[in-house]
C-alpha cells in the first residue's frame, strides 16, 4: 500500500523482499560514509535492522520506502524514527540512483506527510559538515542549519525549516 505517490516515485512500508536492496544500500562503502554505523552493514545486521522495521511500522512511526513508480523497487529509505523520545528525520539511497532528483522529490513529499497528516512539527535533521550533497539537499528544500555541533563524534548542524525563523 503506497502512503505518497509523485510522478516518479512511491512512498510505502517495507516488506520482506526489500531485503536484497537493502543489501546494496546497506552493504555499499560509499553510502555508509554518512549512515550509522559507518560501515557496511552484515547480511545478518540488514536482516535484523528490516524485521525491526516491518515490526515497528506495524505500532508507530517509522522511515518508509522510496521505490521507483514503475517496478516497486526500492531506492532509498526516508523519514522519521524515534531515537531517546526526539524524532529524527533521515534519508539515504542506493548510489545507482543518486543524481536524480530522488532524494528532494521524496523527502520534499515526506516532510509534508509528517506535517500535515501526522501533525508532527517538531522532530531534528542532522547533517555532517562533509556531506556536502545532503546541506545542498536541506537547502533546496528550505531547511537552514543552526550552529555547527558535535554528534556522535562528527561536526555538522542540526537543519530547521526555514518558515520557522519568520
Amino acid at each position: 500500500m503506497n502512503i505518497i505517490e509523485t510522478t516518479r516515485l512511491n512512498v510505502r512500508q517495507f516488506i520482506t523482499t526489500d531485503f536484497e536492496a537493502l543489501c546494496d544500500l546497506f552493504g555499499d562503502i560509499e553510502t555508509m560514509r554518512y549512515i550509522g554505523p559507518r560501515r557496511p552493514m552484515s547480511d545478518s545486521e540488514i536482516l535484523e535492522w528490516l524485521e525491526n522495521q516491518i515490526a515497528n511500522q506495524k505500532i508507530g512511526i517509522n522511515r518508509y520506502v522510496v521505490s521507483l513508480k514503475e517496478s516497486n523497487e526500492l531506492i532509498g529509505v526516508c523519514g522519521l524514527q524515534q531515537l531517546d523520545g526526539i524524532f529524527d528525520f533521515g534519508y539515504y539511497f542506493r548510489r545507482k540512483y543518486w543524481g536524480n532528483g530522488y532524494a528532494f522529490e521524496s523527502c520534499r513529499e515526506i516532510i509534508a506527510y509528517i506535517e500535515t497528516k501526522l501533525e508532527i512539527m517538531s522532530y531534528q535533521i542532522f547533517v555532517t559538515q562533509s556531506n556536502s550533497a545532503s546541506c545542498r539537499l536541506m537547502a533546496k528544500l528550505d531547511f537552514y542549519p543552526e550552529t555547527l555541533t558535535e554528534k556522535n563524534g562528527e561536526i555538522g548542524c542540526y537543519y530547521k525549516p526555514c518558515a520557522a525563523i519568520k
